[in-house]
């Protein structure tokens, strides 16, 4: 958020928080249900691999990387949340599957989720820098 109204910032911290709120919440009902785990250590391991994302935002601030370092990153991480999501996530989604209904109804539910998680997208822009000039504007 270098070179951004404080309004700004504020946006992206809330598009942010909207964001891994719902993820957080389902990480934390995962490790209790599915792991098992004592809520207090479900609590715990949610908490610091959390921080994870909030090291990683410091640093990227805080580190001057190319546009296709940049990019590069954000791509391998897309990758693996998309191979993580078909190969472990859909199963159990899927899993129990009573009728075509049933079905029907858990992947909307899935839509639904997905378009919430892109409203961070609306009002899009980048601050300072020259990307109005470079033709970057989307």
């Amino acid at each position: 958020a270098k070179g951004c109204s404080s309004t700004r910032v504020w946006a992206i911290v809330a598009a942010s928080v909207m964001h891994e709120f719902p993820q957080e919440v389902a990480d934390f009902a995962i490790l209790i249900d599915a792991a098992k785990m004592p809520w207090p250590y479900a609590l715990a391991l949610n908490v610091l691999g959390s921080l994870g994302a909030v090291i990683g935002a410091v640093v990227a601030y805080q580190v001057q990387v190319s546009p296709s370092t940049h990019g590069f990153f954000l791509s391998l991480a897309a990758g693996l949340f998309t191979y993580t999501s078909l190969t472990e996530l859909a199963r159990i989604f899927m899993h129990n599957v009573r009728s075509l209904h049933d079905a029907i109804w858990r992947c909307c539910a899935f839509a639904l989720g997905i378009a919430i998680i892109g409203t961070a997208l609306f009002d899009h822009a980048h601050c300072g820098g020259d990307h109005e000039e470079s033709g970057h504007v989307h």
